[in-house]
């Protein structure tokens, strides 16, 4: 597969992945590996993608498990947080570089931003993903489903 084929495909991916509910990564990784290798190759890629994840949470949740209490591992813990942040910003930057072309896609990205921090969804933190989507779209500031 070329590298034209690849960017139409992975953005015919992108696109699908967007509209099913779920994970988009692993969901993106699994469609890839299908278009590569049918459906041998869509297994392969949603298994290597989620079993090294997953052993290395089993290791962290059992290091926490067993040395938690430790003052040592709490400073750890909490010198993960702007690791995490850090990568996060690398992972939305890296793919927003190659996709945005035009300065109209940046002045959409910066105005989304600006209405997601101004508008007050706070108190929905604890609901479905959907229905803060459902409030913020209709444009409510006072939700009646707002915790007590």
């Amino acid at each position: 597969m070329d590298t034209f084929a690849l960017k139409i495909t992975l953005s015919q991916g992108l696109a699908l992945v967007n509209m099913l509910p779920g994970p988009p990564g692993i969901q993106l990784s699994i469609f890839l590996g299908h278009a590569r290798g049918s459906l041998i190759g869509g297994i392969l890629a949603g298994v290597c993608l989620i079993l090294p994840a997953f052993f290395i949470m089993l290791a962290l949740s059992s290091a926490y498990v067993a040395f938690g209490a430790l003052p040592t591992m709490r400073s750890a813990s909490y010198g993960l947080g702007p690791v995490v942040v850090g990568i996060f910003a690398v992972s939305v930057y890296r793919p927003g570089k190659a996709a945005i072309k035009e300065h109209s896609q940046i002045a959409i990205g910066v105005a989304a931003a600006g209405v997601m921090f101004s508008t007050s969804v706070q108190s929905l933190r604890r609901f479905d993903p959907e229905v803060v989507e459902i409030h913020v779209a209709v444009g409510h500031d006072q939700s009646p489903m707002r915790p007590v």
